[in-house]
């Protein structure tokens, strides 16, 4: 359940966030045919259009959420990346002084066995 979740949450988000317009517009056109004249969209009291005012406000609110949680997972996969860069730099550094000073070493050696 959690793995189709994961797959299908932004057609699950699409679907909620775009109900309410579904619902006016089925409540408009079927409102006669449909529960005797009632509406599908219950909008707590608020006139209509201030209620998808709001509803629109809120998606719009949660969408630049997301971004910005989205662009801050991007900066910290980046920055985990560019250390995992310095590290590996770091290592290269040390082997080529190793290997520097090893052959320094063994011409040394070599220079003192002559």
């Amino acid at each position: 359940m959690k793995k189709f979740l994961i797959k299908h949450k932004f057609t699950i988000a699409l679907v909620v966030f775009l109900a309410p317009f579904i619902l006016v517009i089925i409540g408009d056109n079927c409102s006669s045919y449909l529960w005797w004249g009632t509406k599908p969209l219950y909008t707590f009291g608020i006139p209509l259009k201030d209620a998808l005012t709001l509803w629109i406000a809120v998606g719009g609110s949660f969408s630049v959420l997301y971004n910005i949680h989205l662009s801050q997972k991007r900066f910290d996969q980046q920055e985990r990346q560019i250390q995992l860069q310095k590290e590996q730099i770091t290592q290269q550094i040390n082997l080529q002084l190793e290997e520097q000073i090893s052959n320094r070493y063994l011409k040394a050696l070599e220079l003192l066995s002559c």
